[in-house]
């Protein structure tokens, strides 16, 4: 059986199961590997199901876009980058920290 391989794509799996992949930056779309779009402020990570699209820290990525993590008062920025918490004394309420 012969295995099409698209541009930006390489054979991978194993001879009792043929398929292919994309190199990084390039995600599969159907037959082809399309080229992954980076936002501003974000970067590709390898995760375990190909690459992954991230933030720099203090951004969170919405709709493929990175939109700026927005810290009320009595608030900080979580240690995953992107989110926040509410300092000691303080419970989340809505999109603020009111004092307990």
């Amino acid at each position: 059986v012969v295995i099409t391989i698209p541009e930006h794509g390489y054979l991978s799996g194993s001879q009792y199961r043929p398929s292919w992949s994309c190199e990084r930056g390039y995600r599969k779309d159907m037959d082809n590997c399309t080229k992954i779009e980076i936002p501003e402020h974000g970067y590709l990570s390898d995760g375990s199901y190909g690459n992954a699209l991230r933030c720099v820290r203090g951004y969170k990525l919405e709709r493929d876009i990175c939109t700026v993590v927005e810290i009320p008062d009595n608030a900080y920025l979580s240690e995953s980058g992107d989110r926040w918490q509410c300092e000691r004394k303080f419970i989340r309420k809505g999109n603020s920290c009111v004092l307990r």
